[in-house]
């Protein structure tokens, strides 16, 4: 094992092929470090290696080494790894199943920009709602932020709506109209305003027990944050004359078509309860897996220029037959205050309206290991978060959003926070400020 590198970055760089059988398409290029995420939970950063089946098999001749990759991942331990053994390979090393100590993973490999190859970490351990995203698409996480304090977020979210003195009243239901509100769109979205900056907002994303179930997600709580916005959902008496356009279905899903692989898990910390019509979160059960194949299918629908990079797709109606006759059903996920829903971004959904008597009240959030972004992005992330800028759910590869990106829309429309966020330690690391 090698402990020549602090922490390995995914860079391709000239390698030997083992003289072991074992290896003959993946093996373990060294244990870099061990630490501690403060919790007891420790984890290493490992740096592996996936070849094609012509590069495992060792052909030479070749000027370019065909489709070889190198990888770091981190991964959660009971113990510091001594070994890293290729236990499987299926499908001519599309699939690895690998070991490091007592904690077993899996990972893909499939296309990605300019052809090469990418390597996609699953983790296996004995958290239920990995598996539950992996069977299902998505999950319900119970009371990670306790009850009170969400009630405190969600008072906090009224006032704010409050602030803009438009007419809005949180306590007198004859003043819950579109008019009396600041501009918002599809489902109770505000993402205008620098909302995403907000303090109660950056309250909200620095919870430790929020950041440790995306830390659980990824394996590791080197973490950066979306600037995503938030969601009141208030059930409008004349919500199909007056809002109908806000509050039609919107099916998609939040990846790229290229992307064919498990990209990023978003998440929904909700502060109010919601149940089957206070709005919220639909997704089509079952339709994750499907995921490559739709596009497979729908070859005809891919543009002459090829399927867009924006991490985003629609469905038609005539679309979703094709997953309905699959056996997808639609599914209003219900939801406690403050449970936190996940998902994955290849799960076609969409946030329905409210219709019964209850608003919903939730912000969105998503966070990914910080040693995978760019460094343009990096710089851009702060940027953003002097101008009062949000950004779309992937904390890496985001687009700006907010009132400087679209225009305003009313003539009092500005992106300034109400209470601009003062940032703890914890949350400068979750922008990229502090390095960790």
């Amino acid at each position: 094992m090698s402990d020549r590198i602090n922490k390995i970055e995914s860079v391709a760089r000239p390698i030997r092929r083992p003289n072991t059988s074992a290896a003959r398409g993946a093996w373990c290029d060294g244990v870099t470090s061990e630490k501690g995420d403060g919790g007891g939970h420790p984890y290493a950063s490992v740096h592996f290696v996936v070849l094609s089946p012509a590069a495992a098999a060792g052909r030479r001749g070749s000027k370019k080494l065909p489709q070889t990759e190198h990888h770091s991942v981190t991964l959660p331990l009971n113990r510091y790894p001594t070994r890293c053994l290729l236990l499987s390979n299926n499908k001519e090393s599309e699939h690895y199943t690998m070991s490091t100590g007592s904690t077993a993973t899996s990972t893909t490999t499939s296309t990605t920009n300019g052809g090469q190859a990418a390597g996609i970490l699953k983790l296996r351990g004995g958290e239920q709602f990995l598996k539950d995203i992996d069977e299902k698409g998505y999950t319900v996480i119970p009371g990670v932020i306790a009850a009170e304090k969400a009630k405190e977020y969600e008072d906090r979210a009224y006032k704010w709506l409050e602030s803009f003195g438009k007419g809005f009243k949180k306590d007198d239901k004859e003043t819950w109209k579109v008019e009396n509100l600041p501009t918002f769109s599809k489902g109770g979205l505000f993402n205008r305003h620098g909302v995403a900056h907000e303090q109660w907002v950056w309250d909200i994303r620095s919870e430790p027990a929020l950041i440790d179930v995306f830390s659980k997600v990824w394996g590791t709580d080197e973490l950066l944050v979306s600037y995503d916005g938030v969601n009141v959902s208030l059930p409008f008496l004349d919500l199909d004359k007056h809002f109908k356009d806000r509050a039609a279905p919107w099916p998609h899903v939040d990846q790229s078509p290229n992307r064919t692989f498990k990209h990023c898990i978003q998440g929904i910390v909700n502060l109010a309860p919601n149940g089957p019509d206070d709005g919220g979160l639909m997704v089509l059960e079952n339709s994750t897996p499907l995921y490559n194949e739709f596009f497979e299918a729908h070859a005809d629908q891919r543009p002459a220029e090829g399927w867009s990079w924006r991490d985003g797709h629609s469905f038609s109606d005539e679309d979703l037959k094709w997953y309905e006759a699959k056996g997808c059903k639609w599914k209003k996920v219900e939801a406690g205050p403050g449970d936190v829903i996940l998902w994955d971004s290849r799960t076609v959904h969409y946030g329905a309206a409210a219709r019964g008597q209850r608003p919903r009240v939730a912000t969105y959030v998503c966070y990914k290991p910080a040693k995978n972004i760019r460094p343009e992005k990096l710089e851009e992330r702060k940027q953003a978060l002097a101008d009062y800028s949000g950004t779309s759910h992937d904390p890496l590869e985001f687009r700006l959003t907010g009132t400087n990106q679209a225009g305003p829309e009313t003539p009092d429309e500005k992106q300034l926070p109400k209470e601009p966020a003062v940032l703890s330690e914890r949350a400068k690391q979750l922008v990229g400020l502090v390095a960790y």
